[in-house]
């Protein structure tokens, strides 16, 4: 796990590693369930997404590296990670897009190697590249769509309207996909997924290029109707995960570095303290050696704004004087953020590789 052991303070890993042990025990007893009962059909179990093991290997490359984690029926799930850590490969081996090169997997129930196509009839898997018809108007998108799923005109039809009117879509139901701006397009394909009303949504990116309000009301959607669905989204919003989020994995190089709510990954963040310093200038020098000080525990920069984490308030006073004078404007406190979090983990685990 890449020295996971060391990127918390010590009671905080040890708060995680007892929830983690309990869901481990939990999965264990959920993977032992499915195998008994899959070749029955049986599909109403609580948890509806079961990974044991699971590697990606392309060449020498292991894109994802021998994960194993179950996601409960109704939960809204977040997979983050810097670019390139494996989250896109993990979502399309879950949609059966892509074969795991060792391990196994349930999705609700189904055997994620034996059977790829009925887990396709039961899933909704929207990619970050946009797809659509272009020759089609939207509308046209829509019921091809609902045609390929088997869907009667009487309920295409119910179902397109409902959701056009409730995404704003109506007065462009018309349209060709070429002439609407790429977010739309993004809001246009994330509705077309979810006209076959699947059982699980795996989605890369959804709100991406979309503007607040729409987010809103997507999320808004989603929640509603979250005792029929399973959600696991991958995104690089980190309001976004703790807006929306039951759980979510924090991933880097193939790997889990955390696993937890929203709420268990902030409390065992809870020693540490963000400062959040404005620069006149930026430094490269000053930057440098408030990163390297062993009483930082991460930093991250936007523009001349920097955030610091730090072990404790003693921390403060070490801290400012390691700005080169006249350079500090303001240096204000203020509460830890799952973004903080993320920052501090893939921080530690850079310094435990070096």
């Amino acid at each position: 796990m890449c020295g996971a052991g060391l990127l918390l303070t010590n009671w905080g890993w040890k708060y995680l590693w007892i929830l983690r042990t309990i869901r481990a025990q939990k999965f264990n007893q959920s993977i032992n369930t499915l195998s008994a009962r899959e070749s029955k059909g049986y599909s109403g179990m609580a948890v509806s997404i079961t990974l044991r093991n699971i590697t990606k290997k392309f060449g020498a490359v292991t894109a994802v590296n021998n994960l194993s984690f179950g996601v409960e029926h109704g939960t809204i799930f977040a997979i983050v990670g810097p670019s390139g850590c494996g989250k896109s490969t993990l979502l399309k081996i879950m949609a059966t897009m892509l074969a795991p090169s060792q391990g196994s997997g349930y999705i609700n129930g189904q055997n994620l190697i034996a059977r790829p196509w009925q887990i396709r009839q039961q899933i909704g898997y929207m990619g970050q590249r946009v797809i659509l018809d272009e020759q089609l108007t939207i509308l046209e998108n829509f019921v091809f769509h609902c045609k390929l799923h088997g869907l009667d005109d009487q309920e295409a039809e119910a179902r397109i309207l409902g959701l056009a009117e409730r995404f704003d879509l109506m007065d462009i139901l018309h349209e060709l996909p070429e002439s609407l701006a790429y977010g739309v397009r993004r809001k246009i394909q994330l509705v077309r997924t979810l006209l076959t009303q699947p059982k699980i949504l795996l989605l890369d990116e959804p709100t991406r290029s979309l503007d607040r309000q729409t987010a809103l009301k997507i999320w808004d959607y989603l929640k509603e109707h979250r005792s029929s669905l399973t959600i696991v989204m991958i995104t690089s919003s980190m309001a976004e995960v703790e807006h929306v989020a039951d759980r979510l994995i924090i991933m880097n190089r193939g790997h889990i570095l955390v696993d937890g709510s929203v709420d268990e990954i902030l409390y065992a963040q809870q020693p540490n303290l963000v400062l959040e310093a404005t620069v006149r200038d930026y430094d490269e020098e000053e930057y440098r050696t408030i990163r390297d000080a062993e009483f930082v525990l991460g930093i991250s920069r936007n523009e001349n704004v920097y955030e610091i984490i730090t072990k404790s308030p003693a921390a403060q006073a070490q801290i400012i004087q390691l700005f080169k004078p006249g350079n500090l404007v303001a240096f204000i406190p203020r509460r830890t953020r799952l973004a903080d979090a993320f920052i501090h983990t893939l921080t530690q685990e850079q310094m435990i590789d070096e």
